[in-house]
């Protein structure tokens, strides 16, 4: 798990550890529950599910994914979440940040990664050589501001070596923290929901 997966899961964690749910509508692939502290809106979600579609909402963000019939079956069961597999099954993103965005850290792991594959075997590189080289890189290109300022520090960079960033074709974007955070909001919420039905089952065979 890396470092922003780890950061979303102790936020999910942290942020809702008052919570409780609350199921307002269940008519079978049709639901509404709410999962918050209080009834307040801070830090709160909603899920509404229909046929083939949920879709999760709240303060952070609203998005909607669509797969099978019951959303809960595909969610269902999971001890962790799947950003990758999960975001292919988006059908609407949210518009306050959306699920994936440019990242320093993945740019700066690419440009690295490129920068070892290029001179890995080039014989023609001397330990000076590729120490310098890479100090330029590190001068020019690594830790950019943006992913406009990453990309013209790319086209940009200047070496008397022959080396460039012609061959670095990579996205430098990562999951969103507010993403991640709602996808653990589902397998809870959902896990959640089970408890709820099983105790519902059991006072009526009480």
């Amino acid at each position: 798990m890396d470092e922003q997966a780890k950061q979303a899961k102790a936020d999910f964690l942290k942020y809702t550890k008052n919570h409780s749910l609350k199921v307002v509508v269940d008519d079978g692939v049709n639901r509404h529950i709410t999962f918050n502290h209080n009834d307040e809106i801070e830090y709160a979600f909603t899920i509404t599910t229909w046929r083939y579609h949920l879709c999760i909402g709240g303060d952070f963000g609203t998005y909607v994914f669509s797969r099978t019939e019951d959303m809960f079956r595909f969610f269902r069961g999971r001890t962790d979440i799947h950003p990758c597999y999960w975001g292919e099954k988006l059908v609407s993103n949210s518009t306050f940040r959306g699920h994936k965005e440019f990242s320093e850290e993945v740019f700066n792991t690419a440009v690295k990664d490129h920068f070892d594959y290029m001179i890995e075997d080039d014989e023609e590189y001397s330990e000076e050589d590729r120490a310098k080289l890479w100090e330029e890189i590190k001068e020019q290109v690594l830790d950019p501001f943006d992913e406009t300022s990453a990309i013209d520090s790319l086209t940009n960079f200047t070496t008397d070596y022959d080396f460039d960033f012609i061959d670095l074709n990579a996205s430098f974007d990562d999951y969103t923290i507010s993403y991640l955070i709602c996808l653990h909001a589902i397998v809870a919420i959902i896990s959640k929901y089970d408890e709820y039905k099983a105790d519902s089952l059991e006072k009526i065979a009480s």
